[in-house]
């Protein structure tokens, strides 16, 4: 699936999310102290896109004793983050994700335009059901995250015991 932009559905929902996550880093790394814990999404419209103006602004509102500067400012240090740091996919988080695409499902693919009220978790646990353990275990990621537990014991990233063979 394609927009007019020429861009897959894949390449939309993720430089939609990235935003959230580089603002996330940039907040991290110049102590802007945002809180995100639990914000909104401030999409522009009914497409997939984040209105960052909006966003700053939702963000600054809601973040006490916020250190973030002037949005043009906000967006000429997001302009320069996401082109040192490579590819947006390196931006995003997977609870972001989920977000816009419970934004795509309900607002832009479908057209029962009901407001579900359970947004990101609710995809998330669709995907996390949809996608078993034993799916995962196949993938290569699985088996890289298991050589980094075993040369770090007794750190773990994953919490559960890998299944026998």
């Amino acid at each position: 699936m394609e927009n007019a932009k020429s861009l897959s559905l894949r390449e939309i929902l993720i430089r939609s999310a990235s935003v959230i996550g580089t603002l996330l880093w940039l907040s991290r790394t110049r102590r802007w102290n945002l809180s995100f814990d639990e914000m909104s999404f401030r999409f522009d419209g009914r497409n997939l896109d984040i209105d960052l103006d909006r966003q700053i602004e939702h963000l600054r509102g809601r973040s006490q004793g916020t250190t973030m500067p002037r949005p043009d400012e906000v967006k000429r240090e997001m302009e320069t983050a996401r082109r040192m740091h490579g590819e947006l996919i390196d931006h995003t988080r997977g609870c972001d994700l989920c977000e816009v695409l419970s934004k795509g499902v309900h607002d832009v693919f479908g057209r029962n335009h009901h407001n579900l009220g359970r947004g990101g978790p609710a995809v998330a646990e669709v995907i996390r059901a949809a996608y078993s353990r034993e799916n995962f275990e196949q993938t290569q990621l699985y088996a890289d995250i298991r050589a980094w537990e075993a040369k770090r014991a007794p750190l773990t990233v994953l919490g559960w015991p890998a299944l026998a063979p």
